[in-house]
């Protein structure tokens, strides 16, 4: 999939939306709601080039979890 500006955005905004903090999870079925059609592996490539860029941090809770934090707006 080609992850365009606005996909970073819409993501990045709905993140913040949900109160800048949020699980991995919870993300893509917020995304899939509203009629997204993502992958959790999309998610992820996107999530790494807002963190590349300083906009949020992603830790690891587990094999299958990952918290996403935003750091800057």
């Amino acid at each position: 999939m080609l992850y365009n500006n606005s996909l970073l955005i819409t993501i990045y905004e709905t993140i913040n939306k949900m109160g800048g903090k949020v699980l991995t999870s919870t993300l893509l079925e917020e995304l899939k709601r509203k009629g997204l059609d993502i992958t959790l592996k999309d998610i992820y490539a996107i999530l790494l080039k807002l963190e590349i860029n300083g906009k949020i941090r992603v830790t690891s809770l587990d094999k299958d979890k990952k918290m996403i934090e935003v750091i800057a707006t």
